[in-house]
């Protein structure tokens, strides 16, 4: 299921000037691939994940998955693609702090109509995939910061997705927490074939994690890389 993009855009408005975000964007993201996507801050990298994610629209092209044009999908057919389709991976972590490592995957399997011991069994087997079986009961704020990001990882995983987007997964993190992180998400990519596409402002570890590298600058693509 590659990932096709045509001639995407998307702006925003600041007073009275029309800011590109994305800007004539073209792109295939293939079945399986790792892509990191890099430039700096403001170059419209995130505004790209969100627009692949269906959490933003775009003013004109097309995303094409599975055959579906995401960009052209009503309300309710992008909720089906978000809970399907792709799973979220935020620099912020996004966890519910009241709740725990188990109960912050719990409620991403319940949104999907999984319930009793079913959602039990598998909120603990995607927090043991990521190094977090001893770690089940524990609130975020009793967690380090890479092992906050593997409840995330784990709770992105929840729907089973066929993508994984990642929005700068170690921008919070220190370097050696880091290189874990991006061990991880190797190894999800390697051993379970799991589209990746990772937005990063670190080339250098975008260069060494991805087979597939996309530069861009002014919401346009300036290099692309593939191995």
């Amino acid at each position: 299921m590659n990932i096709q993009i045509n001639e995407l855009v998307k702006t925003f408005r600041k007073g009275e000037n029309t800011i590109p975000a994305v800007n004539h964007l073209s792109s295939t993201v293939r079945d399986g691939s790792f892509t990191a996507v890099v430039g700096k801050s403001g170059s419209g990298k995130s505004t790209l994940l969100n627009l692949v994610g269906g959490l933003d629209r775009p003013d004109s092209g097309e995303i094409i998955i599975d055959g579906k044009n995401v960009a052209a999908l009503n309300r309710r057919e992008l909720s089906v693609y978000r809970k399907t389709t792709v799973g979220i991976i935020f620099q912020s972590f996004n966890l519910i702090h009241h709740r725990t490592a188990q109960e912050n995957v719990e409620l991403s399997l319940a949104f999907n109509g999984i319930t009793g011991r079913k959602r039990k069994e598998k909120s603990k087997a995607l927090l043991e995939s990521v190094g977090l079986g001893e770690r089940l009961d524990h609130l975020p704020n009793e967690l380090s910061g890479g092992e906050t990001q593997r409840v995330s990882i784990a709770r992105a995983l929840a729907n089973d997705p066929h993508v994984l987007l990642a929005d700068e997964p170690t921008g919070n993190l220190d370097s050696s927490t880091s290189h874990e992180i991006m061990q991880l998400l190797q190894r999800l990519n390697k051993e379970s074939g799991l589209t990746i596409i990772m937005v990063t402002h670190d080339r250098e570890t975008a260069e060494i994690v991805s087979d597939h590298l996309i530069q861009l600058k002014d919401g346009a693509i300036m290099d692309e890389k593939i191995r």
